[in-house]
C-alpha cells in the first residue's frame, strides 16, 4: 500500500498518481458448476503510462494472464524473470492493478456447487458474499454473482484528458506477435478489423486488386495491438 508519513509524501503521491473518472463496469452471474469464461484472451488499447485498476465489488473472479513479448523484453533488461502465465483469484474487496496492454488476459467467474440448508421461503442461514441462493429440494444452491469495475490509473504524473476514454476493449483482429512495417496479408474485401477516423491511429491499409485483396502494414505493430485502418480507406489498385 502507498503510505504517506508527512505532507510532502502525500503531495508526491498526489502529483504522481492520477485516476481517471470513467468507470468500466463488469457484471456476470454463473449458475453452473463449472467456470464461465469471459471474452477470449486479449490485450486492451491503452495509450498512457500506467494501466487499469480493477475493484471486485462482489463475488470473485479468476484472472489468467501471461506477458507479451514487449513486457518480457522490458523485464529482461532489468533482470526480472517472468513465468509463462499466472492465475490470480480476486475476491470481494480486492483491488487488482495491471497494464492490460502488456499482459494477455482472460477472466472467468468460478462455478459454485455448494449447497446450504434453507427454510420454506428459500432463505439460507449461510450468507456468502457475492453469492445468490436458489431453492431446491435439497437446499439452497449457490450461484456466483460477480460485480467489478475498472478505472484508468496514471503512474507518471500525467493527467487524463477530460471527457476522453484512454482505455478501450476493441473488437476485431489483433497481432499475436510483432508485425513489422511493410508486411502483406491476403485478406477479404471487408476484413474483420477495426476502423478509425484518426489517421494517427491507423496501422494498416487495404489494397484491393482485381483478383486479390491485401492488407498492408504501414507501421510496426506490437504484439497484442489491434489491426486498425482508416474508415475512409477505399484504396484500389
Amino acid at each position: 500500500p502507498l503510505i504517506a508519513n508527512n505532507d510532502l509524501e502525500k503531495q508526491l503521491i498526489a502529483d504522481t498518481i492520477c485516476i481517471a473518472d470513467p468507470y468500466w463496469l463488469f457484471i456476470g452471474r454463473n449458475n453452473n458448476p463449472h467456470g464461465m469464461k469471459g471474452r477470449e484472451e486479449h490485450t486492451d488499447s491503452i495509450d498512457h503510462n500506467g494501466g487499469t485498476y480493477h475493484y471486485q465489488v462482489a463475488g470473485s473472479k479468476i484472472w489468467t494472464i501471461r506477458p507479451t513479448e514487449e513486457l518480457r523484453e522490458m523485464c529482461d533488461e532489468i533482470d526480472i524473470a517472468l513465468k509463462g502465465s499466472y492465475v490470480i483469484t480476486v475476491e470481494e474487496g480486492d483491488i487488482f492493478v495491471m497494464n492490460t496492454r502488456l499482459w494477455w488476459h482472460q477472466t472467468e467467474i468460478p462455478g459454485t456447487t455448494t449447497t446450504f440448508p434453507c427454510d420454506d421461503n428459500g432463505d439460507s442461514d449461510s450468507k456468502s458474499r457475492g453469492v445468490m441462493m436458489e431453492s431446491s429440494s435439497n437446499g439452497c444452491t449457490s450461484s456466483n454473482l460477480s460485480i467489478s469495475y475498472a478505472r484508468d490509473i496514471y503512474l507518471d504524473g500525467t493527467k487524463p484528458t477530460v471527457g476522453r476514454m484512454h482505455m478501450s476493449t476493441l473488437s476485431g483482429s489483433w497481432a499475436t506477435a510483432f508485425i513489422p512495417k511493410g508486411t502483406l496479408f491476403l485478406t477479404e474485401a471487408d476484413p474483420p478489423i477495426g476502423r478509425t477516423f484518426n489517421e494517427m491511429e491507423a496501422n494498416c491499409e487495404l489494397v484491393v486488386g482485381e483478383e486479390k485483396c491485401e492488407l498492408v502494414v504501414i507501421r510496426d505493430i506490437k504484439e497484442g495491438e489491434f489491426y486498425v485502418m482508416l474508415e475512409s480507406d477505399d484504396t484500389a489498385t
